[in-house]
């Protein structure tokens, strides 16, 4: 399905990738031609979050991505430099000319992910866009795209998620609830495990 595509996948934070869709890039990742992963923000600003940053790189070679580009926008503000962000994207559009996009859910109730998904899907207008999954923020999610996932995927997440010592202490963190939620996903899907998706557009 993603074989050959210039991947460009949106964060607005770290860890909202692996938590979203692990699975999907260690199940995929070879399929892809070229990836970029950008995270808006680091999180520094909240005490809890020191070292985050390097958790993000770290999980970042795990998923055996190179090209990680780690920005400064400020945490839980970006309504404030919503057109900067808007730029950022834009240019990033032109230079990286993706086929595929992967942003935050555009039901996502978490002020940062909103602005990011509102915004991506204004600037990405002719390339696929498909939105993950955010199980503490993303309210009233209607998935329309279940990628099935394998045991090895399935712990390959969970690898990724631990990466992040300094969020582990997070409900949702929790092991068991990863794999419910996988179970359940799956479950609609006619899947052992499985990560959900809204597709926001398509192109083949």
């Amino acid at each position: 399905m993603f074989s050959g595509d210039r991947v460009l996948i949106l964060g607005a934070h770290p860890d909202d990738v692996e938590y979203g869709m692990g699975g999907t890039i260690h199940k995929f990742r070879k399929d892809f031609d070229d990836v970029t992963y950008m995270v808006m923000s680091s999180c520094l600003e909240y005490p809890p979050n020191r070292g985050i940053d390097e958790e993000l790189r770290a999980a970042a070679r795990l998923m055996n991505i190179q090209n990680l580009l780690l920005l400064d926008y400020p945490w839980m503000e970006f309504q404030s430099v919503r057109g900067k962000i808007r730029q950022t994207l834009f240019e990033s559009n032109k230079k990286l000319k993706p086929d595929l996009v992967f942003i935050p859910s555009s039901r996502d109730v978490h002020q940062d992910h909103e602005v990011l998904s509102q915004e991506s899907f204004r600037i990405f207008r002719d390339v696929s866009v498909i939105a993950y999954e955010a199980l503490r923020s993303t309210l009233n999610f209607t998935p329309n795209l279940f990628v099935g996932l394998r045991k090895e995927d399935l712990n390959a997440k969970l690898h990724l998620l631990r990466a992040y010592k300094t969020q582990r202490k997070l409900f949702y963190f929790n092991p068991d609830i990863v794999k419910s939620l996988a179970v359940i996903r799956g479950a609609m899907s006619k899947e052992r495990f499985a990560e959900a998706f809204e597709i926001m557009r398509l192109r083949i």
